[in-house]
């Protein structure tokens, strides 16, 4: 598959860089978490790009190709650039996978606009966040996390057990979080679980809306 340049200009005039891989209708966004890059979601998009998705990953600023500098205030409003970017690219479906605090944040009830649905790994909350507020609405969710690490455990399934719609989690003997659970030896069970749910999330949304031309 060949990358293209993916690039989205937030709030503040950053320009915030990544890698689009085009393919149909339904897109599926990549945003890693603080201190990562871009590169950590390989192993997902070619078998993403097989299934059918366009896919696009992305560099939050002050972190690889993109400008500006790290601070957590911003990511919030730059998720939702970048959501609103992938959104006008997308005449279907728009999924997005976060890792650490961009994944919490993503279950915020302030992120417009809305995905169709999460793929969370590791989601931790800042700043004294309260999970309470971190429903994610009725969006369909998929939780990733290492449950050598009570914490983490704790926090992911305690956002799943709060989460309003759809949400399962997933878990591995591993002190691993984050996007370091598409390493082996998880990688390609993480893979084939990612894929079948977005398929899943997919499937009901076609049948969504063929319903809706019936009627």
């Amino acid at each position: 598959m060949r990358a293209l340049p993916f690039e989205v200009i937030a709030a503040d005039g950053t320009r915030l860089r990544g890698e689009s891989w085009p393919g149909g209708p339904d897109w599926v966004l990549m945003v890693h978490d603080v201190g990562g890059d871009l590169d950590c979601w390989r192993p997902l998009i070619e078998p993403l790009g097989a299934a059918g998705y366009s896919v696009a990953t992305i560099d939050l600023r002050g972190h690889g190709a993109s400008d500006g500098e790290v601070g957590e205030w911003s990511i919030a409003s730059d998720l939702s650039a970048l959501l609103a970017q992938a959104r006008r690219d997308a005449s279907g479906m728009m999924v997005l996978v976060a890792a650490g605090t961009v994944a919490a944040l993503a279950l915020s009830p302030d992120l417009m606009p809305r995905p169709d649905a999460l793929v969370l790994f590791s989601p931790r909350p800042e700043g004294g966040a309260a999970t309470a507020d971190l429903r994610g609405d009725g969006t369909p969710k998929l939780f990733f996390v290492g449950a050598a690490d009570p914490e983490a455990d704790r926090m992911a399934r305690d956002l799943r057990n709060r989460s309003i719609g759809h949400a399962g989690v997933i878990s591995f003997a591993t002190t691993m979080q984050g996007a370091e659970l598409l390493q082996e030896p998880w990688r390609l069970h993480v893979v084939e679980q990612v894929v079948g749910f977005v398929d899943f999330v997919r499937f009901q949304s076609a049948s969504v809306t063929e319903k809706g031309e019936r009627s």
